[in-house]
């Protein structure tokens, strides 16, 4: 089985890397939280203070989630514009207008899955480090008591 660090490198959109979460780090500074003196860790049961490892969670999804949004709305205005243009190329019936409309769509359509899979993949790695957190977390706890 691949880990998954090397599947988000392989698979990840190269243009947004620096937009995906890092999960490589993730993992490092859940060790270090986890690998301090067990007496002293905050675990995630503790909601009264904020270890490292969340802040930096919290900081990762804003990240994903502010570039989502960016993004959407980009597609969202080019849409609009494409729309109006589109309108233009059906009442002239100029057939390479409408060619052309057709392929901007197209485009427009291959960003947009490109945008879900970006989402899907982030989404993917909040879900398995938070997994690694928990797993991580109950078994540190079980050792203190």
């Amino acid at each position: 089985m691949v880990k998954f660090a090397k599947e988000l490198a392989r698979t990840r959109h190269d243009a947004w890397s620096e937009y995906y979460l890092n999960y490589k780090q993730l993992k490092k500074h859940l060790k270090r939280s986890l690998d301090s003196d067990s007496t002293s860790t905050v675990l995630a049961l503790d909601n009264t203070d904020i270890t490292e490892f969340q802040h930096f969670l919290e900081q990762e999804i804003e990240k994903v989630a502010l570039f989502f949004l960016k993004t959407q709305g980009e597609l969202a205005d080019e849409l609009l514009q494409l729309q109006e243009v589109r309108l233009a190329a059906i009442s002239s019936s100029n057939p390479d207008s409408i060619d052309s409309c057709i392929t901007s769509y197209r485009e427009i359509g291959e960003r947009v899955c490109t945008l879900v899979e970006y989402i899907c993949l982030n989404v993917t790695a909040v879900r398995k480090i938070l997994k690694k957190h928990d797993k991580n977390a109950a078994e540190e706890s079980a050792l203190t008591r």
